[in-house]
């Protein structure tokens, strides 16, 4: 499975420190819970033709993007903007995303790829109540405080920790 996306990324649900490893400049493939859950619903119809295979389970073209584009999509849904987080927050190294070039052989069998990155954010966006956005805004700081203190690179880093910083960092930070 590739990174399975929805909405509960954009409701407060906690802070997942993966959000934070993996490299800005990623190629991201995800797919939705939608998705997915379609997909998995279909196994049962095709089982013949997925016996004894491995599959990559993933959206497909409509759901590749670079990371920090995604998060320039995403993040204004909590008010918040990528631009309140240093670069040196986020790992640049050691992340297991990018493109599938083959996420359209399970989609050939089951036909289940009907989300986009589009359409990802319009569901999210409707899951946001205005009063949540209106206080992130307000909070913005404490909040982006709050987050930071999730991420595994930027305490490597604060805390001087080599063997920390050689595995989130391809290059050694200016400050280390």
């Amino acid at each position: 499975l590739t990174g399975i996306m929805g909405t509960s990324q954009i409701k407060g649900k906690g802070i997942d420190p993966l959000l934070f490893h993996m490299p800005l400049d990623t190629s991201y493939e995800m797919a939705t819970t939608r998705d997915t859950g379609f997909a998995l619903s279909r196994v049962p119809y095709h089982l013949e033709e997925l016996e004894n295979r491995i599959f990559n389970l993933a959206g497909g073209e409509g759901c590749r993007i670079i990371y920090r584009d995604f998060l320039k999509h995403t993040l204004p849904l909590g008010g918040l903007r990528i631009e309140d987080f240093p670069d040196e927050a986020f790992a640049t190294r050691n992340f297991h995303c990018g493109y599938f070039k083959d996420s359209h052989v399970l989609e050939n069998i089951l036909h289940f790829q009907r989300d986009s990155v589009d359409s990802y954010i319009q569901w999210i966006s409707k899951t946001v109540p205005l009063w949540q956005r209106i206080i992130a805004k307000i909070g913005r700081k404490s909040i982006i405080r709050f987050m930071l203190k999730h991420s595994d690179p930027l305490r490597a880093l604060l805390e001087r920790n080599k063997p920390m910083i050689e595995r989130f960092f391809s290059y050694p930070p200016a400050y280390t």
